[in-house]
C-alpha cells in the first residue's frame, strides 16, 4: 500500500523535534553536572551550530549534483544515532568534545534536506506545509513535557539513554521519507553564485542575527530557571507552553502569509523576539515566563515559515536542496553557533540579564536589515 507524504514528512518531523525536545532544555543540565562552567557548556553546545555552518551546503550540494539526498539523509540519521552511545561511556570535557563533535557532524544534514522534500511536495500538491511542519513542534512539546516529572525524579544523565530512544526512531522514520525524483543535475547552482543573488545574501544576514539572538534562550534559558528555583517539571512545562503556541501559529500560517507576505511576517517576528528578549532581560518571573513564552509562536516559527518558503522561491529547482542547506547553515549554524559561544562568555562575567539584553539588540539589528535593506528584494517573493 502507498504511503501517504504528508503522514511520512509528519512522522519524520514529530520524532526528530521530539530528540530536540530533550536535547534543547535537559542536555545542558546533564552538562552542567557534570560540573562544565558556562562557557565549557556553551562550546559544547555551540558544536552542533558549527557543524550546521560548516557542513550542510556541501552536503547540499553533493544531494543535488549527484542525485543522492534519500543516501545522506539515512546517514546521518543512523550515523548520528551511533555516535551518540558514546555518551554513555564518557564525561570529561574534552571527551564529551569529541563525540558531540561527531554527532554535530552527523546529525546536520538530514533536516534541511527533507524540509527540501516537504517544500516540493507542497508546492506539487497543494499541501499546507505548516500543517505538515507542525507535527515536529507537537513532538518538541510532548517530549520537553513528558520528560520534566522523570527529571525531576531521575538524575541528570537518564537523558542520554532516552535520547538514544528517541534517535533510533527518529532514524527509522527518515528511511521511510519519499524524495521527489533524482536531482535536475543541469540546472544546479554553485554555492557561489546562489550567495551573488542579492535577496539570498540578505536573507542570510537577517536569519543570521535573528538566530544569533537566540543562543541565549536554546543554550542557556533552562540552566537560568533552575537557578531562579524553578523544578525540572516547570522547565518542561515552559518549553511545551513555548511550542503550544507555536503549532498554533503554524495552524494558520497559510493565513498569515496570505495577509502579510513573507517580508512583513519575518518582520514581525524579530520585532518580537526584540521585545521577548528585553523582557528576558529583566525578570523571568512567572507572569514574565508566560508572556514570554507565548512570543515564541512568532519569534521561531513565524520567521522560519516565511524565510523557508522565500529560500525555496528565490533558488531554481535544482538547486534547492542546496538553498536549503545553506539557509539552515548560516542560520541554525553559524548564528546559532555566534550566539551560544557570546551568550556563555557574557553570563559568565557579565550575568544573564546583559546576556538576554544583547540577545535583543541583535533581534533589533536583524528588522533593520528586513526593513532598510531588503524590502524590494524579498517583496518579490511575497505570497
Amino acid at each position: 500500500m502507498r504511503r501517504d507524504p504528508r503522514f511520512v514528512l509528519a512522522t519524520f518531523y514529530l520524532t526528530n523535534f521530539a530528540v530536540l525536545g530533550l536535547f534543547v532544555p535537559y542536555f545542558g543540565l546533564y552538562l552542567r553536572s557534570l560540573e562544565f562552567s558556562a562557557t565549557r557548556i556553551g562550546i559544547l553546545l555551540a558544536l552542533i551550530p558549527m557543524a550546521k555552518a560548516a557542513l550542510p551546503g556541501v552536503w547540499g550540494r553533493a544531494a543535488d549534483h549527484w542525485g543522492i539526498r534519500r543516501g545522506i539523509m539515512i546517514f546521518s540519521t543512523w550515523g548520528a544515532l551511533a555516535v551518540f552511545f558514546g555518551f554513555l561511556g564518557v564525561t570529561s570535557f574534552f571527551g564529551c568534545l569529541l563525540v558531540m563533535a561527531a554527532y554535530a557532524a552527523l546529525s546536520v544534514p538530514a533536516l534541511p534536506l527533507v524540509e527540501t522534500t516537504t517544500l516540493e511536495y507542497v508546492a506539487s500538491s497543494g499541501a499546507d506545509y505548516g500543517r505538515i511542519r507542525v507535527a515536529g513542534s507537537i513532538g518538541f512539546a510532548l517530549a520537553a513535557l513528558m520528560y520534566g516529572p522523570l527529571a525531576g525524579r531521575a538524575t541528570p544523565t537518564a537523558v542520554v539513554p532516552t535520547m538514544l530512544v528517541l534517535l533510533a526512531l527518529s532514524a527509522t522514520c527518515t528511511s521511510l521519507v519519499p524524495v521527489q525524483g533524482r536531482a535536475l543535475r543541469a540546472s544546479a547552482l554553485s554555492m557561489g553564485r546562489l550567495l551573488r543573488l542579492p535577496a539570498i545574501g540578505l536573507l542570510l544576514a537577517a536569519g543570521f542575527l535573528m538566530q544569533a539572538s537566540h543562543g541565549a534562550y536554546i543554550g542557556f534559558f533552562s540552566i537560568i530557571l533552575e537557578e531562579n528555583g524553578y523544578s525540572p517539571g516547570v522547565v518542561g512545562l515552559a518549553w511545551a507552553g513555548a511550542i503550544a503556541a507555536e503549532v498554533i501559529l503554524m495552524l494558520f500560517s497559510s493565513r498569515l502569509l496570505t495577509m502579510l507576505g513573507s517580508r512583513n511576517l519575518m518582520a514581525m517576528a524579530v520585532a518580537v523576539a526584540a521585545l521577548r528578549w528585553f523582557l528576558y532581560a529583566f525578570s523571568v518571573a512567572p507572569a514574565a515566563l508566560v508572556v514570554g513564552q507565548i512570543m515564541h509562536a512568532f519569534t521561531y516559527a513565524g520567521f522560519h515559515i516565511a524565510a523557508v518558503q522565500v529560500m525555496q522561491r528565490l533558488v531554481p529547482a535544482g538547486s534547492r536542496a542546496t538553498g536549503q542547506t545553506l539557509y539552515s547553515g548560516w542560520t541554525y549554524g553559524a548564528g546559532m553557533m555566534a550566539g551560544t559561544l557570546l551568550a556563555g562568555v557574557v553570563k559568565d562575567h557579565l550575568g544573564a540579564g546583559r546576556m538576554f539584553a544583547l540577545s535583543g539588540f541583535m533581534a533589533l539589528a536583524a528588522l533593520a536589515i528586513i526593513l532598510a535593506g531588503s524590502g524590494r528584494h524579498l517583496a518579490d517573493a511575497r505570497d
